[in-house]
This record gives C-alpha cells, sequence and structure tokens, in this order.
C-alpha cells in the first residue's frame, strides 16, 4: 500500500514519528559508539600500563594496581550526602522542575570531593590525589561526553571513579530545603547551590534526588593513572612516600569497586554502528516521503 493512498493526517503522524525515532536512534548509536570507543581505549591502557606494586611505581609511568584504601595525615572526612566518614566522595545532583513543557529528570551538576589517600598492596603504598572538581549547569562545562560513561559512579574529565553502591540518600520537593550540613555545603562550592540549577533560566523550584558514592578506608580499589613526584617531596630517595596517582593531560586517573577489566569495546561500537544506521534511515525516509 502506497504512503500516497494514506490520509493526509496518517501520513505527517508517520512522519513526525519517524523523524523523532531516528533523531534518538542516531543519538543513541552515536553514544553507544562513544563508549566502544573509551572501552577500546582503557583496554589499550591498561595493556600498556605496568601491573605494579607500590615499591615497584616510578615516576612518570601509567600503572594499575588493586589494594586497600588507607588514610594519611589527611584522615577522612564526612562526605556531603550521606555523612559518611570516607577519603573521596563522588556525587550527583539531578533535578525536576515541573515546567508546562517539560517534567523530566535532569542530571544538573556531579563531582567529586577528597582528601589524599594511600592505596596499600604488599606491604606498601602508593598516594593517590584527586582534585575536588563540579560539572554541571552551575559551571562552564555545562555536558562533558565523560558523564556518559559511568552509570554506578561519577565520569569526569580528569578522573572516573566507579563505587560498589551509588545510592539515592537524600530527596527533596519543591521549595524544600535539604538538610542544614548538605545545604551548607551546596551553598559553599562553586557550581553547586540550594538553589535549581536549570539550564532553563525561567525555573523557580525544582525536585531534587541527590545520589552519591565513596571509598571508605578498608575497601579494596582498582586504580589506573599515571605516577608523579609529590611536588613537597623533600628527597628524591624513590621512596613510594614521595610518589603520588593522578591524571595526566591525556589519561584520566580511574578508581573502580571492581576490578579494571572490561571488554574490547568491539561490541558497543557494533551496537552503535548498528542504531545510528537505522536511526539515519529513519531520517532518510522522511526526505523520500
Amino acid at each position: 500500500m502506497s504512503l500516497l493512498a494514506l490520509p493526509e493526517w496518517l501520513v505527517a503522524v508517520l512522519e513526525e514519528v519517524a523523524l523523532g525515532g531516528g533523531a534518538l536512534l542516531l543519538v543513541c548509536g552515536g553514544l553507544m559508539c562513544y563508549v566502544g570507543w573509551d572501552q577500546r581505549q582503557t583496554a589499550a591502557l591498561l595493556a600498556d600500563a605496568d601491573h605494579v606494586t607500590p615499591a615497584e611505581a616510578e615516576p612518570d609511568t601509567l600503572v594499575r594496581l588493586r589494594g586497600t584504601v588507607a588514610t594519611t595525615a589527611d584522615g577522612t572526612f564526612a562526605s556531603p550526602i550521606a555523612d559518611r566518614e570516607c577519603v573521596l566522595a563522588g556525587y550527583e545532583i539531578d533535578e525536576q522542575y515541573d515546567t508546562p513543557t517539560d517534567s523530566t529528570w535532569e542530571q544538573a551538576a556531579w563531582g567529586v570531593t577528597s582528601v589524599p589517600f594511600a592505596i596499600e598492596a604488599d606491604g606498601d603504598r602508593l598516594l593517590v590525589d584527586v582534585e575536588d572538581t563540579v560539572v554541571g549547569n552551575g559551571t562552564d562545562d555545562v555536558f562533558t561526553p565523560e558523564s556518559v560513561l559511568v552509570s554506578d559512579g561519577v565520569s569526569l574529565p580528569a578522573v572516573r571513579c566507579r563505587f560498589e553502591r551509588f545510592d539515592t540518600h537524600v530527596e527533596t520537593d519543591s521549595g524544600e530545603t535539604p538538610p542544614p550540613r548538605l545545604a551548607r555545603f551546596l551553598d559553599s562550592t562553586d557550581g553547586l547551590s540550594t538553589e535549581p540549577l536549570a539550564s532553563t533560566p525561567t525555573v523557580d523550584e525544582s525536585k531534587r534526588r541527590y545520589r552519591e558514592g565513596w571509598l571508605r578506608p578498608g575497601d579494596e580499589v582498582s586504580v589506573l593513572g599515571t605516577v608523579s613526584r609529590r611536588a613537597d617531596a623533600g628527597t628524591v630517595t624513590g621512596h613510594p612516600d614521595e610518589l603520588v596517582l593522578t591524571d595526566d593531560e591525556e589519561t584520566p586517573l580511574r578508581l573502580s569497586a571492581d576490578p579494571l577489566d572490561g571488554g574490547d569495546g568491539t561490541a558497543a561500537l557494533l551496537t552503535g554502528l548498528g542504531t545510528g544506521a537505522v536511526g539515519l534511515a529513519s531520517l532518510a525516509a522522511v526526505v523520500v516521503w
């Protein structure tokens, strides 16, 4: 049956469905390709990284190790959302604005806060230093593609954290203020606020969900990162306490509660290419109609 024989209103509906569905599939396909590309990159980094003990780490090398989280002289701190004693906390703030045109949840901000800590393995330890970072609608980085790479943690340009659990711990309704301690953290952190973080400036109130995960002393963690010499190291003896694991300009620091062993990205790339091709075909069909 030719589309020309269909009622005009039905043709219009089919065109809208094909246009919207095609665009959505094209975007999803692109994101899947990006995830696949990142998995391939991570697999290559893991293959190139030296699997070392803390005592074997050397400056300016990419290393991977698995060990136990331990405190340094900086101790621990109370995580901003769930008030858990930890050395690192990753968080995400989701908002629902209930505007006349949109009532969906939006990932409004996410970030990480930390104190220097150590990874202990084989009787030695290696320091880890993660810079506090916030990304979201209240910062210059409204969206970073890295944010789609981790579902059970946070992903930022310089660090990716995958936690054992990344749950919602606080929810607030429209017009409701968060607990006082959390409110102080929001108001004192650049890029965050107790006010709506909406990308639409006309929004006055929002519902919120606050998610959080942590690294705590005694947790097992896998790390992939670059070894650097501490800026405040007073000697050059090569002792592990003089070295620190961090990111570099090309390789974000990766911290994971699970072992850092994933696929090579082929499945995600093929899925993304197939999904994108279907979306592109749907968009092309609209043009042909």
